[in-house]
């Protein structure tokens, strides 16, 4: 993946890719890459798409990977009209998609966030302290457990969410 990233930056310098900006006068983010999954980002144009199509296609002559376009997802801004979208889904052969899901458990959130957002993590911390027998132990030992456990569970979900922003 190191060498996808170098021609993904070549292709940068040479103002081939445009990078999506993360805020008009802020950075711009053109990849992030996780173990085996990798997330692109251009400008929402069909020549970007066909610049990006061209490089995955190159990546794979050079590494002899494959990309599976189809196990792929296509997300566009909302502010992009949907027939436009729809005509670069089309044109790049990746189906389109408003909703990114989860990556190790944690949304990929794409819009503002909200508390149902993160609803699971409230679920799942009720799920285990309901599961253990707090009826035996004293108010101190339910107060440890508590805190180990919701700690452990937040801890765990805000590293995951910024590990998606620090890159």
């Amino acid at each position: 993946m190191e060498k996808l990233s170098h021609m993904i930056l070549k292709w940068e310098v040479s103002f081939s890719w445009q990078p999506f900006k993360i805020s008009r006068q802020g950075l711009t983010l053109s990849y992030l890459f996780f173990v085996d999954d990798l997330l692109l980002f251009a400008k929402a144009t069909e020549t970007q798409v066909l610049v990006v199509k061209d490089c995955l296609k190159q990546f794979s002559l050079a590494s002899g990977l494959i990309f599976n376009l189809e196990k792929s997802k296509l997300f566009i801004s909302p502010n992009i009209h949907a027939t436009f979208a729809s005509r670069l889904s089309k044109v790049c052969g990746i189906p389109l998609t408003d909703d990114l899901g989860k990556y190790l458990e944690v949304p990929l959130i794409h819009k503002r966030a909200s508390k149902k957002m993160y609803s699971y993590i409230i679920d799942r911390i009720m799920i285990k302290l309901d599961s253990w027998k707090g009826k035996i132990l004293s108010l101190v030992g339910m107060r440890i457990l508590i805190q180990s456990t919701t700690s452990a569970i937040l801890l765990y979900n805000a590293i995951d969410s910024l590990t998606y922003l620090d890159v």
